[in-house]
């Protein structure tokens, strides 16, 4: 197991690009084992997500996990200063619903259940590209990979 504070340094490394080809391998590696250690919560909480949805006609719930190239490009973006061991969208489920009245339903089910403890209501106050969607993110365990408290997020959009 690597430390979380170690992820930390790897992924300074990684968005700063100065250091040796061995540096970097080793950055990559542990990126990837962080990367992997948010399978299992992904997997955790896609029960609870089909949960909160199942009864909606034409939901639609997906996982993933953010690919290296892009988690690279977040943590390389200028003006920004994101931490590999604080990204919150690692992990991602997205429940897309046909109407914002089941948007509503599926966020207050999802808030119900341990886990969820932060919430950005992109709805109420949309980004400037016009994107709408509520991210809710929870914190899960990866015991086979030693770590506490990885985040989830779950996006529940039309």
């Amino acid at each position: 197991m690597i430390s979380k504070r170690e992820i930390a340094r790897c992924g300074e490394l990684l968005a700063k690009g100065e250091c040796s080809e061995d540096e970097q391998l080793n950055a990559i590696e542990a990126l990837e084992l962080w990367r992997g250690a948010h399978q299992y919560p992904m997997e955790q909480i896609e029960s609870q997500v089909r949960s909160a949805s199942n009864d909606l006609s034409g939901s639609l719930c997906a996982s993933r996990l953010k690919r290296r190239e892009t988690i690279l490009g977040k943590l390389r973006r200028p003006n920004t200063h994101y931490s590999l061991r604080n990204l919150d969208d690692i992990a991602g489920y997205r429940c897309i619903v046909p109407s914002m009245d089941d948007v509503k339903t599926v966020v207050e089910r999802l808030r119900l259940k341990d886990g969820f403890e932060k919430v950005k209501d992109y709805i109420n106050a949309p980004k400037t590209t016009g994107y709408r969607s509520v991210h809710l993110f929870h914190k899960c365990n990866s015991p086979n990979y030693g770590y506490t408290s990885l985040r989830v997020e779950v996006q529940v959009r039309t």
